[in-house]
């Protein structure tokens, strides 16, 4: 089922924020993968075992995609057998329930998929936005293939598909290779600082800043890289749009608070320890 379309009605800039989708992400069935990081608390300081899904995740993206431009991305039997690896750790990491509850989002990952992300990637470096990628730090601590990695994949899909019409539905693997990054506190991967600001001085809690991240960091790559949704700013309030004139006089309207990462913290984790205040 295709999410549904709210707020902006703009072509292109369509937002879906609104409480209801909100709370639904709380209830994603991607929670029930019980991948090696918990969602509720942060990258762990030590390594955690590696599950299949992750793992499968992992080696694909450093050999198929890590580095590697539309030019060179693997073709014929070497593509196939890194394909079907992967392929056979999702279907033993994911439920028939699930799948069909995920519809197409973790149904087999194609040749046509593999081609999309790096056509996806190359576009997006054309129009200024850097390759995402994982650091050591985070590539040992397990963060390939959590539940946080693929519920930011999830929100991904969720916009391109209430914004691009006329694109074939998006893999949710495909989301994630797109940005293995995504759904990480702070810049890069880890920040510490970033993550301490958040939790004492403004008293977030650990859930807000994480739900937060993941919806920050998917509109905000749909925007900067793809062209698409209503970027960093994902909740509007009136507070964001004094922000946003405010900018536009000062900039002379070239600069948009949608594209710049700082712009929408308060907003979004705002609207986040009300939701989950509620769900209590």
């Amino acid at each position: 089922m295709a999410p549904p379309v709210r707020g902006h009605v703009e072509p292109g800039r369509v937002g879906i924020f609104d409480d209801d989708y909100l709370r639904s992400l709380i209830e994603s069935p991607i929670r029930h993968l019980q991948q090696s990081v918990p969602f509720e608390g942060n990258i762990p300081d030590r390594r955690e075992p590696e599950e299949p899904l992750g793992k499968a995740m992992k080696i694909f993206y450093d050999n198929a995609v890590y580095h590697r431009n539309y030019e060179q991305r693997l073709e014929g039997a070497e593509l196939e057998q890194r394909l079907d690896a992967l392929n056979a750790a999702l279907t033993g990491s994911v439920s028939e329930e699930l799948r069909l509850n995920l519809q197409y989002r973790l149904g087999p990952f194609s040749t046509v998929e593999y081609d999309r992300v790096m056509r996806w990637r190359r576009d997006a470096v054309k129009r200024g936005h850097s390759t995402d990628e994982l650091d050591d730090d985070a590539r040992k601590q397990g963060f390939w293939g959590s539940n946080r990695q693929l519920l930011f994949g999830q929100v991904v899909t969720d916009i391109c598909t209430a914004n691009l019409e006329d694109e074939p539905a998006l893999h949710l693997l495909s989301a994630v290779f797109l940005s293995p990054s995504g759904g990480i506190i702070g810049p890069g991967t880890h920040n510490k600082w970033a993550e301490f600001v958040g939790k004492r001085l403004f008293r977030y809690s650990q859930r807000v800043l994480n739900y937060h991240s993941v919806c920050h960091d998917a509109s905000g790559y749909c925007r900067t890289a793809l062209d698409i949704g209503v970027g960093y700013t994902y909740i509007e309030t009136c507070c964001s749009v004094r922000w946003r004139l405010l900018c536009g006089c000062l900039f002379d309207c070239t600069f948009d608070p949608a594209k710049a990462p700082l712009a929408g913290q308060f907003d979004g984790c705002g609207a986040w320890e009300r939701i989950l205040k509620k769900e209590k």
